[in-house]
């Protein structure tokens, strides 16, 4: 998304939380990472909130990606009070069984403090699907667009042949003409694979020919 953006001759910065493994770097975006303060969901950084404190006014707009988390919280202060418009997208987070930070009453703090502050004051919220704004309550009289999650256009250009996937799974697993049910995503409780499972031998039992294949990543894979 940044590297379209900037594509386009506009200047783009991204300025986020220092975390283990690889720091993307698009090309023509200046990418800053900051250090928290301590070991924490919540990512505390004081030298993050400094940096938007004080530069936030050289921009036109801020887009927030996620929430339940100070750098959020940080960058919405900041816009607010440079008068400078912020868009957000949730990622889920405001879906009524998003994994946010904390215990149930802490959650509920943390909402009351600073992630409500952060909703009611965006320009717009910004969702990937209708279900999302569906199954998120507080977004029900917001001003909610729809964008999916591009993706490089350089990664279409050389697809694999039709059919090569499903060749290379039943190669690698010795079975061969079976229909194949894929779940591709994150791995991790939101993602409902816990809900699906408990019904997969009954399915077998009716379509014994089916292989689930699962194919994702996650703190928990």
């Amino acid at each position: 998304m940044a590297e379209s953006v900037a594509a386009r001759e506009h200047e783009v910065s991204i300025v986020h939380i220092k975390r283990d493994g690889p720091v993307m770097q698009p090309q023509g975006v200046l990418v800053r990472g900051f250090a928290a303060n301590r070991i924490s969901e919540l990512m505390p950084s004081l030298d993050l909130r400094t940096y938007l404190q004080k530069n936030l006014q050289h921009f036109d707009i801020v887009h927030i990606h996620g929430l339940g988390q100070y750098p959020c919280f940080y960058a919405a202060t900041a816009a607010r009070e440079a008068k400078i418009p912020y868009v957000l997208t949730p990622h889920g987070m405001l879906e009524t069984d998003a994994p946010l930070a904390g215990g149930r009453i802490g959650r509920y703090l943390n909402w009351i403090r600073r992630d409500a502050v952060v909703v009611s004051h965006a320009a717009a919220i910004d969702c990937f699907t209708i279900s999302e704004i569906q199954h998120s309550p507080a977004l029900a009289d917001r001003r909610n667009v729809i964008i999916g999650e591009g993706i490089p256009a350089a990664i279409c250009e050389n697809l694999p042949a039709r059919g090569s996937w499903r060749t290379e799974i039943q190669t690698m697993l010795g079975q061969r003409d079976r229909r194949l049910v894929l779940f591709l995503g994150r791995i991790e409780p939101k993602s409902g694979l816990d809900r699906m499972l408990p019904y997969w031998p009954a399915l077998l039992r009716e379509y014994p020919d089916i292989l689930l294949v699962i194919a994702g990543s996650g703190e928990k894979a």
